[in-house]
Order: C-alpha cells, then sequence, then structure tokens
C-alpha cells in the first residue's frame, strides 16, 4: 500500500473517538480536521484505508481497481477504540511526568551553580571572559542532556508497557511529540544561557556567539532520541514475538498422531498451539486464517488417505471445496466454519480482502476456532471409524 500521513491517520482516530459509538460521513471527519493542513481527498482515504487494514476502522467504501475513491459511515472497531483512548491516556500522562521532571531542572543551577562558577572565575579575575560564559554554557548543558532520559521515562516506556505497545502510528507520535517538546527546551536553554551568561556585565550580543553553542549541541541530541525512540520499537516488537513463541502452561494439548502425513501433522500441530495463545478480539483476522489452515491441513490429510485425490491434487483446492467433499464422506459431519474464515485465504492479501469484501468480527473468531476443535474431533473420529474397518476387511481375507 501506497505510504500515508500517520499524523492525518492519528487524528482521524481521534475524531471517531470523540464521537464513539455514533458513525460519522466522510466529509464530517475532513471538515472537522480541516486546520491540519491541505491534504487531498486521497491523503485522506489513504489514511483511513490504513487504520480500515490494521482493523482499527469499520467504514463503507467505493473502488475503482485497488483505490479508495471514497468512504462513508466510520466509526472506530473494538480495538480502534483501545488504540484511540490508550493513545490519549498516554498523551496525558506523559504531559504530567514530563512537566515534573524537567520544571525545575536548572532551578538549582540558577540558584547555586552559576553563582558559585561566577565568584570562582571572579578570584582569578575571569568574571567578564569568553572562558566563564563557556562554563555556564557548559554546566546549562549538562541539566540539558538529562531531559531526553525524562522524555524515555515520561512517554516511551509508558507506551511500551501497554497492550498495544509501540504500533506504526504510535512510533511516529513519538517522534512528533519529541521535535514538539525539544524545540520548547531548545528556546528555553537559549535563552536561559544567554541571561546567566550575562549576570557580570556582558551584554546578549557579546555572549550570543558562544551561547548559541548549546542550542546546537542540544539540536545533535534529536538523531539519538529518534534511535531509542526506534529501538524501543524493535525492543517491544522482539519481546512480544519472544512471549508468544513460549507455549502457555495451561495451554490445551492437542493429540494429532491419528494424522497420516508426518509433515502435514506437524504444520497443524504448530498451528494449533499458535492459535491457543490468540486473543479472539484483539486478533479475529490471525483466530480466523489460523483456524482456516488447520482444518484444511486435517481435511488435506484425511481426503487423501480417503483416496479421494492425491497430495498435489488436494492441495490446489479450496477450503469450501475440501469441505464439500468431506461432508458426503463423513470425515466432517457438520459444515461449522464461518464464512469469513471460509475465506481466510483472502485475508491472507488485505487488497483481495477489501476486493471480496470480507467482513469479520469476533463472532466469527469464536465460530472459527470452535469450529477447529469440532474438526479435530469428528475427523479423528472418522480415522478410528477407518482404520477399524480396514482391520476388520484384512483379518477377513486372512491378511496381517
Amino acid at each position: 500500500m501506497t505510504a500515508y500521513n500517520t499524523e492525518l491517520a492519528e487524528k482521524v482516530l481521534r475524531v471517531l473517538n470523540a464521537s464513539y459509538p455514533q458513525e460519522l460521513p466522510f466529509s464530517t471527519i475532513a471538515e472537522s480536521l480541516n486546520s491540519c493542513g491541505n491534504f487531498s481527498k486521497e491523503q485522506w482515504l489513504l489514511s483511513i484505508r490504513a487504520l480500515y487494514e490494521e482493523q482499527l476502522v469499520d467504514c463503507k467504501h467505493l473502488r475503482n481497481g485497488d483505490t479508495w475513491i471514497d468512504a462513508s459511515g466510520l466509526k472506530l472497531t473494538q480495538l480502534g477504540r483501545v488504540a484511540a483512548q490508550e493513545s490519549a491516556n498516554l498523551e496525558e500522562l506523559g504531559d504530567l511526568l514530563f512537566e515534573r521532571s524537567s520544571k525545575h531542572v536548572y532551578d538549582d543551577l540558577i540558584s547555586k551553580g552559576i553563582p558559585n562558577l561566577r565568584e570562582e572565575f571572579g578570584l582569578k579575575g575571569m568574571a567578564r571572559s569568553s572562558s566563564f560564559v563557556r562554563s555556564v554554557g557548559d554546566s546549562v548543558f549538562d541539566r540539558l542532556k538529562t531531559l531526553p532520559a525524562a522524555f524515555t521515562q515520561s512517554y516511551i516506556e509508558p507506551t511500551q508497557k501497554t497492550d498495544l505497545g509501540i504500533t506504526a502510528l504510535r512510533e511516529e507520535w513519538l517522534k512528533r511529540k519529541w521535535n514538539e517538546i525539544w524545540e520548547k527546551e531548545l528556546a528555553r536553554v537559549r535563552g536561559l544561557a544567554s541571561s546567566l551568561a550575562q549576570s557580570t556585565g556582558y551584554s546578549a550580543a557579546e555572549v550570543h556567539p558562544i551561547t548559541s553553542q548549546v542550542e546546537v549541541r542540544g539540536r545533535q541530541l534529536t538523531f539519538d532520541m529518534l534511535q531509542e525512540i526506534k529501538i524501543a520499537t524493535v525492543q517491544r516488537r522482539h519481546a512480544v514475538s519472544v512471549v508468544s513463541a513460549i507455549p502457555e502452561p495451561t495451554a490445551k494439548k492437542t493429540d494429532f498422531t491419528f494424522m497420516n502425513n508426518g509433515e502435514l501433522r506437524v504444520v497443524v500441530e504448530r498451528d494449533y498451539a499458535e492459535l491457543q495463545r490468540l486473543n479472539l478480539e484483539t486478533a479475529p483476522k490471525c483466530v480466523l486464517i489460523l483456524s482456516g489452515a488447520i482444518i484444511e491441513g486435517l481435511l488435506l490429510d484425511a481426503l487423501v488417505t480417503f483416496g479421494k485425490w492425491g497430495l498435489e491434487e488436494a492441495t490446489k483446492r479450496t477450503l469450501n471445496e475440501l469441505i464439500n467433499a468431506a461432508l458426503p464422506t463423513q470425515i466432517l459431519k457438520h459444515d461449522r466454519l464461518s464464512h469469513a474464515a471460509k475465506q481466510y485465504r483472502n485475508l491472507v492479501h488485505p487488497g483481495r480482502e477489501i476486493r471480496d469484501h470480507v467482513a469479520f468480527s469476533t463472532p466469527d473468531a469464536t465460530v472459527a476456532k470452535g469450529a477447529v476443535d469440532i474438526a479435530i474431533r469428528e475427523v479423528s473420529e472418522w480415522y478410528a471409524n477407518h482404520r477399524a474397518s480396514a482391520k476388520s476387511l484384512n483379518a477377513s481375507v486372512g491378511r496381517p
């Protein structure tokens, strides 16, 4: 998908959150945010489409090929509601924490540090010297250097600890927040360094060439902070991937040894273990995709065993075709898989999901996950009957 404006997408979330659960037409959102900049309709739609594909926003939309040309009936999904409320809380908390850390960072420097420095240089007869001005600048910069850590503790760490973590939208928000805060801090430190350096009678023009270096050095810290934000984003993603790879002690254990094809069994066992770790409300799409994949693996194995097709031919069939073939043979007794799960191949590709209008929600995921356990039971029972029949037939004809 074409790159979209994350700041615009974030503002759309905020407007929808303020009106939740009311649906809003596209025109209302655009009008309420017309002060954000002169964005084209294409830019608006790209941001809305990105939110839609990330399952944060639900809406109706018109397409021309693979391009959205209009949208209506916008509202937050449950996941979008959580994301919007969390983001609002994070910003409020971060502002309060950072204000507490930064408000008095220069107080003792003003009351004690610089007066002591002035006295020290005065005893040496250097109170009015460039060395004194540089020492003032260094002292102010040393305090400024503590504020990136305060930003990390106020904004980055609380965001990392949320359930959603640092998403793409939040990463961009953290960068914008840093730039916004740092510009204010640089203006503050520029004025402070100049004022303190003039305390022995210098003029602003005389100290400017030296004290301006405090701002220059402060701007160099921006690159380091942007790197910190990127590192925090990657760390969070890595932590989530590691945790999700560790089986939970209470995870359901299911025996798939009834399957004939060892390679298919490994795939089904892996997917089933992953399915047990997914949250139905926050990851319905993943639940649907894995549910469909597990049932497909079970049916491929059983239908090949039954002799309906060879494995190569069977893998060319859709999930619907596999289900329809399994019902008459009693491999499956009923088709309980939701429509959304049957279209799971389309869900893998956002373009096809949109083109085929595949709609799904938490109830679809719940049905699909339940259908997996039923399919496991029915396929395993079919195998037991099939093998018992084969053993009885072999006994009747004298085969071992």
